[in-house]
């Protein structure tokens, strides 16, 4: 279990002062001992206690890993113990009792601290009102008047379940990775990572930045330590070509210039401020260091900044709990006399601790945000946008780029009802933590010309313009399919001419699921998720069909079986004749309706699939043929 988290503090609320948890498998009153309750709710009807649940799912943090496995162990939707369809109760335990049993379990484990999971346990295991645990009938949430309720809980949990296994799968925060890298570290660290030579007030400081050529253009050599694997090295080159495509500092390989950053395998994650001229070393350990986060973290350092925390305004923006750091540490959240650059303080920048870092109590912050607490501070991953326009701004760079690192989000140029300018040249570079994007142009119209030689769209699949192409030079009005990248970036290029100018685009991305796709060859297969095994639960796949310009699509299904309910309300296929999901329907079909054999009236189909969280079926097996247009 996780020291830094709510999971080491030992259990003395949970069953009242001074009680006791009896967990013999033949005691009498087993479904009875979740909680020696001193607390009473009211009488409640199992629509508004699912009501009141949803609402302390919704305050869970994804960091309070107790609280996920309570979810996890009692709400598991999809392995049909705990949420029963046919009856319409959750945890009928007449059956169930060594389910019941694994439950108990993890309720013995919950820290009395962990307000959260206290809270769910308040909320669903309350035996004193008789309406969420109900011993009588040994059922927990009788839902025979609150279907609906029981669905949209489905729902969420469902989505929680997702979320944890996503926080299961991610990299702790690049502060804590620092510190804990650091930490006995032999050598003089302030802030614990930035190894000074001389006192300097950061971005204040003329001398400490790199120099900007005429064209505009900050160039930064850079040598890598030959300790360094193929793949740590890939890594270190991947992390400086984000300021490579987003800003004008260019991090290029040193041939005979005096000054560059010597990267080196050394002891620890550390750098200097700015630029000191010379050969200046940075440091990123192989074993330790190899994030592209942390490896981003030591470059801002090395071209002139310090900790977001530490800005000369942060007092408006946070509040550092003194008396749960070491006196030691307090240096490492002292405010610097820095220069904020006239940008907004930035809680997510790959600058800032998060609220953990150097707490002398692994449960309680060191750092909380203000107004509000619970907004997220530091980074997992890597640059926030706010971090490219700071290093934009220092160097002077001209640039028209944004880096997207939400899941999902949606970006124009221009912002409508405008018209873009003409010689306008933006990029936005689309990251995600893991998983492929799916991109989808909402509106496309750029200027039409011949080859498309003045104003052209250019999308890469990844994060420089040498990244293999997903559209190339594309203008006109066009009607196009969602793209697909082979990984977490996408680059999306923008280029005007000063010929003239047109209303310009909207597009939209998100996190794609593994049965998003494209099919763009001659004839093919389709099928649902799985096939030929049943189609999972709680999916959403979106597959396009896509022909050269002259031609058009013939399918035709060979088998189709989903659940039938009626007007398809539960797991149904949409067709679409376009590219998108507001194209003209084709049809939405369910159960085992016959689908007529379709031809398309342009070059484009598409084709959206969707399971509720309730019963699956043998799915679909489709044909599709490419056919001359007349």
């Amino acid at each position: 279990m996780d020291t830094g988290g709510c999971a080491d503090l030992k259990v003395n609320k949970m069953h009242g002062v001074g009680g006791s948890f009896n967990h013999d498998r033949h005691h009498s009153d087993r479904h009875r001992a979740v909680l020696a309750a001193p607390r009473s709710w009211p009488a409640l009807g199992d629509s508004m206690v699912l009501g009141q649940v949803l609402e302390v799912f919704k305050s869970i943090p994804a960091d309070c890993k107790e609280a996920q496995d309570i979810l996890w162990t009692i709400f598991n939707p999809q392995n049909g113990t705990v949420f029963i369809a046919q009856n319409e109760t959750i945890f009928n335990a007449r059956n169930d009792s060594m389910v019941l049993e694994q439950v108990l379990e993890v309720l013995q484990s919950i820290p009395a601290d962990c307000k959260e999971a206290q809270d769910i346990l308040w909320t669903i295991f309350n035996p004193q009102n008789g309406t969420v645990f109900n011993a009588q009938n040994e059922t927990i949430f009788n839902a025979r008047n609150g279907s609906a309720a029981l669905k949209e809980a489905a729902s969420s949990l469902q989505r929680l379940a997702e979320e944890k296994s996503a926080a299961t799968d991610s990299p702790k925060y690049i502060s804590s990775q620092i510190m804990e890298s650091n930490k006995g570290s032999s050598i003089t660290l302030l802030q614990g990572d930035i190894k000074m030579q001389l006192f300097r007030s950061a971005v204040k400081c003329n001398q400490c930045i790199w120099p900007q050529s005429s064209s505009g253009t900050v160039t930064v050599p850079f040598v890598l330590d030959p300790e360094f694997s193929n793949s740590n090295k890939a890594l270190i080159r991947a992390a400086l070509q984000e300021f490579n495509t987003l800003t004008c500092v260019k991090f290029t390989d040193r041939t005979m210039e005096a000054d560059y950053l010597s990267i080196s395998s050394g002891n620890g994650c550390w750098s200097y401020i700015g630029k000191t001229g010379g050969a200046q070393y940075l440091s990123l350990d192989k074993t330790q260091c190899m994030s592209k986060g942390i490896i981003q973290h030591e470059i801002e350092h090395s071209l002139g900044f310090y900790h977001e925390h530490t800005r000369s305004d942060r007092d408006q923006y946070v509040d550092i709990l003194w008396n749960n750091i070491a006196k030691d540490d307090w240096g490492s959240f002292e405010k610097k006399d820095s220069n904020t650059l006239g940008l907004p303080y930035d809680y997510k920048s790959v600058m800032h601790y998060d609220r953990k870092t150097l707490s002398n109590m692994p449960w309680q912050p060191s750092i909380l945000p203000k107004p509000d607490p619970t907004v997220e501070i530091g980074q997992r991953y890597g640059l926030s946008n706010l971090d490219v326009a700071k290093v934009k701004k220092l160097y002077n760079c001209d640039l028209c780029s944004t880096l997207l690192s939400d899941k999902q989000g949606s970006f124009s140029a221009p912002k409508p009802p405008e018209k873009y300018k003409n010689r306008e040249d933006c990029q936005w570079l689309i990251r995600l933590p893991s998983n492929k994007i799916s991109l989808q142009f909402d509106d496309f119209d750029v200027q039409l010309t011949t080859d498309c030689s003045a104003d052209f769209i250019n999308v890469y699949d990844g994060d420089s313009t040498s990244s293999p192409v997903l559209l190339k030079k594309a203008c006109g009005k066009l009607d196009l399919p969602p793209l697909l990248s082979s990984g977490s970036m996408m680059l999306v290029e923008f280029v005007s001419d000063g010929a003239g100018s047109a209303s310009g685009f909207t597009a939209s991305y998100r996190t794609a699921v593994p049965c998003d796709s494209t099919y763009t060859t001659d004839s093919g297969i389709i099928t649902s998720p799985g096939y030929p095994q049943q189609y999972p639960n709680s999916i959403d796949c979106v597959m396009a069909i896509l022909a050269p310009a002259d031609y058009k699509i013939s399918l035709s299904f060979t088998q189709f079986e989903l659940e039938p309910f009626p007007e398809c309300g539960n797991d149904y296929l949409i067709i679409s004749d376009g590219s998108r999901s507001t194209s003209q329907p084709i049809g939405k079909y369910c159960g085992k309706m016959r689908v007529p054999k379709l031809v398309s009236t342009g070059n484009v189909l598409l084709l959206q699939f969707h399971s509720d969280i309730w019963v699956s079926n043998a799915g679909f097996k489709a044909e599709y043929s490419f056919v001359k247009s007349l």
